[in-house]
């Protein structure tokens, strides 16, 4: 009865459920994190970094609205 608004970037490795709690395993990002990204290629324009924003915005907002924890 779960409706996704979003798909989830990978695919989940594992669930494991232990009570009230379900824990999601996802993939490790094999091409590294934000600051990798900036080391490597420089300063991200501004058009980049709003459409990124968003995306990461609209992610985190999805899972607080079903009451998910992440980091």
């Amino acid at each position: 009865q779960e409706v996704r608004e979003q798909p989830p970037p990978h695919s989940p490795c594992s669930i494991l459920e232990r009570q009230e709690k379900v824990f999601i395993f996802m993939q490790y990002a094999e091409n590294g994190d934000l600051l990798d990204h900036i080391k490597n290629h420089g300063v991200i324009k501004e058009n980049q970094a709003r459409i990124w924003f968003k995306q990461l915005h609209g992610g985190l907002a999805y899972l607080h609205s079903k009451n998910v924890a992440h980091r």
